[in-house]
């Protein structure tokens, strides 16, 4: 293959691996720097005791017979088995205050006619809000590759922003469960209702309306075969190494880049994968103009979190193939409040595959909100070397989210909590302002950056562009990278192997 010049990735995440593999394959030299010690910390998961935990691949969408992460995974050579969630409940919502169970069922028509089986009179409303989403979903050419591809300006993802998914419930039923149980995702996003574009949360949420899958062998799985197949694809990984500086010539183009170790990279392209904030101080040239620079450092992040792990043995049936959503108020904005406890709630709850064949233990997450702010005067220190008052702190927080996820789901008593983690602990291990969860948020009040930027070869990729998630996070990718080789051209790669699958 021709050789198409030098790129530089920064960061080591979903984004980060496609689109250094991406690269790779169109004849680029590609050097990938990653500031922590390994690839992909937010969803490669940990071991405690010999059980596997996820971090950040509970569960994803797209993977079905047609689905589009399924096309872009063929694209990448991704051939991890994908195992299916229950597809006659995959995800349960709990409302406490109704004491009602509500599953989501695989499949449009399935889903359609089980909350129809739970809310009889509202089956037109729930009829007409999946027709739209499933619109929605179809109306993007990286997500409906049967689409052809006319031109991108980098805001699409954008594209119905003038009404939000609390809008476009309202208008369809009064019923507050029902509200509830159709705007429950935006927990997964890290974005209320009332403010996340009803056509984002279709892009987002509608991958899961043929099911939900999870990958043999978890994130820790996916994460090492991006890693083994950008090395197949001669791509040079650097980890404990951070991008810190980027030089461009008399034309205003990227020609190099410089790491933390002080050295100079030449380079034609760099692809940016870490929060947008960090963009501004990559540039002390002066290069990026001022008002970018305070949008960059004003973009509004989704929540934090606080997590339980626990080790279940044997499983409880209720997270057999399927995650919980208790969800504690009917008013999902609530969850977003500052200040609120982890203890009140939303609370998900979800179960790893086990690892070895014929391990009954289980890893068990719970997430629930988390708010950076209280945690600020320890926020100088770094995780394990911080003062006693913070440890003192957590165990409280840590306690209480116990107390009261039991007493919601008792069906948890026998599983054995043996750690947690707040907003500062995301914050360390994630590299992420605030912890975040989620990057910047997506939202009708703020844009977030463009793939392209005024900068001449230089990118951005990751959460924060094009949407959260896996999905969101490959999608960023493939966009980023065709900037580069060419839309149409990268996508009707990605054509010729969604009909081959066919």
């Amino acid at each position: 293959m021709r050789t198409q010049g030098r790129a530089l990735v920064a960061g080591a995440g979903i984004s980060g691996l496609c689109c250094a593999l991406i690269l790779a394959r169109q004849g680029f030299a590609v050097s990938l720097l990653e500031e922590s010690p390994v690839c992909g910390l937010t969803v490669r998961g940990f071991f405690r005791r010999g059980v596997f935990f996820e971090t950040g691949m509970h569960y994803i969408g797209g993977l079905g017979p047609n689905g589009p992460l399924a096309h872009y995974f063929a694209h990448l050579g991704i051939n991890l088995p994908a195992v299916a969630l229950d597809p006659a409940g995959y995800d349960e919502i709990r409302l406490i205050a109704d004491n009602r169970r509500v599953l989501l069922q695989a499949g449009k028509d399935n889903c359609i006619r089980g909350l129809t089986e739970a809310f009889p009179a509202e089956e037109a409303a729930i009829r007409a809000f999946y027709d739209d989403m499933e619109a929605g979903c179809l109306a993007s050419p990286f997500m409906n590759h049967r689409l052809p591809f006319q031109g991108f300006s980098g805001q699409e993802a954008d594209a119905g922003a003038e009404i939000s998914l609390a809008e476009k419930i309202d208008g369809l039923t009064g019923d507050p469960a029902l509200r509830a149980v159709l705007s429950c995702h935006c927990l997964l996003y890290g974005t209320p209702p009332e403010r996340i574009p009803f056509a984002k949360h279709a892009q987002i949420a509608g991958s899961y309306m043929d099911g939900a899958w999870t990958l043999q062998g978890g994130g820790l799985a996916l994460i090492r075969t991006l890693e083994g197949l950008c090395r197949e694809a001669g791509v040079t990984v650097r980890t404990n190494t951070a991008l810190r500086a980027v030089e461009c010539d008399a034309t205003g183009r990227v020609c190099a880049a410089v790491d933390s170790a002080g050295q100079r990279v030449e380079t034609d392209q760099i692809v940016f994968t870490g929060h947008p904030s960090r963009i501004p101080a990559l540039f002390p040239g002066g290069e990026l103009r001022a008002a970018y620079c305070r949008r960059m450092h004003a973009l509004e992040n989704t929540p934090s979190a606080y997590l339980l792990f626990g080790i279940a043995d044997p499983l409880p049936d209720s997270l057999a193939g399927r995650n919980v959503f208790l969800l504690t108020d009917a008013d999902l904005a609530a969850a977003f409040a500052k200040g609120r406890a982890p203890e009140e709630g939303p609370f998900f709850l979800s179960a790893s595959l086990p690892v070895t064949p014929g391990e009954t233990r289980r890893g068990i997450s719970v997430i629930a909100p988390g708010d950076f702010g209280e945690l600020a005067p320890f926020a100088a220190g770094h995780t394990g070397k911080r003062p006693a008052e913070y440890t003192a702190l957590k165990g409280r927080k840590l306690a209480a989210l116990r107390q009261r996820v039991l007493e919601l789901c008792p069906e948890l008593r026998g599983v054995e909590f043996i750690g947690g983690a707040t907003p500062l602990t995301l914050r360390d291990y994630l590299n992420s302002p605030g912890g975040c969860l989620y990057g910047a948020m997506h939202s009708l009040s703020q844009f977030n950056p463009a793939p392209a930027t005024r900068i001449r070869g230089f990118w951005i990729a990751g959460q924060s562009v094009i949407a959260p998630g896996i999905l969101g996070a490959v999608v960023s990718a493939y966009i980023a990278c065709g900037c580069i080789v060419g839309m149409e051209h990268l996508l009707d790669e990605v054509r010729t192997c969604a009909n081959a699958a066919l």
